[in-house]
């Protein structure tokens, strides 16, 4: 797995803040992957807005070079309560290096409604071992792992 940037939006009247986490750089061959610049708009909203994460995808989503690629744009509510969203999870799919992504969260979609005070985004780039399925469909062990 790789890193992930967390972001604060706000349901009902705070504001948004956007860092990146602490962690150890991972590297596409011999370069080091910087953190996303993460940002979520609109700053604020309601139990029904649709809130958008933004960020820059290093590689696309699927299969390259012996790894695959997946991203998922995570919003976990900071007070969970009953009645509310207090998680939602999705998995763009990205076609190119270096896309910039828009990932809508909304939460008619995810059959319900925001919570009220403030989600914390969190955008994860998973990099593994690509394998390929081994005798009677289980999943063979990758040598270099």
């Amino acid at each position: 797995m790789w890193f992930a940037a967390p972001a604060v939006a706000a349901i009902a009247g705070a504001a948004v803040a956007a860092t990146a986490a602490a962690a150890p750089a991972p590297r596409l061959g011999s370069r080091p992957l910087p953190p996303p610049q993460l940002r979520v708009r609109p700053a604020a909203g309601g139990p029904r807005s649709v809130f958008t994460v933004y960020f820059t995808a290093h590689q696309p989503t699927g299969n390259a070079t012996g790894q695959s690629y997946s991203y998922a744009v995570t919003a976990t509510a900071k007070h969970p309560a009953r009645g509310c969203l207090t998680q939602v999870t999705l998995a763009p799919r990205v076609d190119t290096a270096g896309e910039a992504m828009a990932v809508a969260l909304a939460p008619g979609r995810f059959g319900g409604r925001w919570c009220a005070g403030a989600y914390v985004g969190r955008v994860v780039e998973t990099i593994r071992p690509a394998c390929g399925p081994g005798i009677l469909g289980t999943t063979e062990a990758c040598p270099m792992y």
